[in-house]
């Protein structure tokens, strides 16, 4: 054996080990249930958001929907198209304020969608009622899930919808924001 290929030996048993490492983490990793989106990633419109909820340009409505996530985010989560027999992505239902997704209001705010946060187990529909108001509707869909998810309203602190020990809760809206908590227990 020259020397060379015994110097080679340690570097390959080296690699072989490494790959093994790798496998047996990647197989232990599977017995903890990644939960992953169906759908590509929800990508920020920042100018679009900024028009709709942040009170800077002329004609500005104050009665356009928006939502912020106290606790949560929207990464991981379906925005699949409530309308039946139509499929739609989630960019196009609705507008994200940055990458950090905890800011989001609808596209078209005469529109329902739903958002279903994958991990949680929880769906939130919106629901519109008229030019100012907006019905959400909770639905726990995974009874093993350790998270909560409920809403607030932007007049006060009360909350207006939770799924704390129910499989559904709704509510009926009509501030222009609307405060998303998603806790684990």
């Amino acid at each position: 054996m020259s020397t060379e290929q015994r110097a080679g030996t340690p570097l390959l048993f080296a690699l072989a080990l490494t790959l093994l490492v790798q496998f047996i983490q990647i197989v232990d990793g599977k017995d903890k249930a990644v939960i992953c989106s169906d759908t590509p990633p929800l990508l920020p419109h920042n100018d679009e958001y900024h028009r709709l909820c942040e009170n800077t340009f002329p004609n500005f409505d104050l009665h356009w929907p928006c939502f912020t996530h106290v606790e949560g985010n929207l990464q991981g989560a379906d925005i699949p198209s409530t309308a039946k027999g139509k499929e739609s992505s989630h960019d196009s239902m609705i507008l994200a304020k940055n990458a950090d997704l905890v800011d989001f209001t609808p596209k078209d705010a005469s529109k329902s969608f739903r958002i279903r946060y994958q991990e949680a187990g929880i769906d939130l529909t919106y629901f519109p009622r008229d030019a100012r108001c907006r019905f959400i509707l909770l639905e726990k869909w995974d009874e093993k899930s350790d998270y909560r998810l409920f809403v607030e309203s932007e007049d006060d602190e009360t909350l207006v919808a939770d799924t704390d020990g129910r499989i559904t809760s709704s509510a009926y809206i009509c501030t222009k924001w609307t405060r998303i908590f998603l806790e684990k227990y």
